[in-house]
């Protein structure tokens, strides 16, 4: 006699990269733009405020831990200081910090 048993085929597991930084650039170049030309501190920090929130609220509304969301959204915020620093200080692309790695 044959017992009915289900075969569990263990899979590797893929991550789905939802917003891809590769796709995001006109994004972050908009964004770094807005940045260069506010006349103070507090104003990119508004400006910096409602973009995160935003994208907070975007990936949390599609089940992203809290982890996943930070990693997405600092990240995207990395690039948008390498351009900004790039905007600024006319460098080659990249900042700094990215250069060392």
């Amino acid at each position: 006699m044959f017992h009915n048993q289900s075969l569990i085929v263990a899979e590797p597991q893929r991550a789905v990269v939802l917003f891809p930084l590769s796709r995001q650039s006109r994004e972050i170049e908009d964004l770094a733009r807005r940045l260069a030309r506010k006349r103070s501190q507090a104003a990119a920090d508004r400006e910096c405020a409602r973009v995160s929130d935003a994208m907070f609220a975007r990936l949390a509304a599609l089940g992203l831990s809290e982890c996943e969301q930070d990693e997405a959204v600092g990240a995207f915020f990395h690039e948008v200081d390498c351009e900004v620093d790039r905007l600024l200080l006319e460098k080659a692309p990249g900042c700094a910090c990215c250069k060392e790695a």
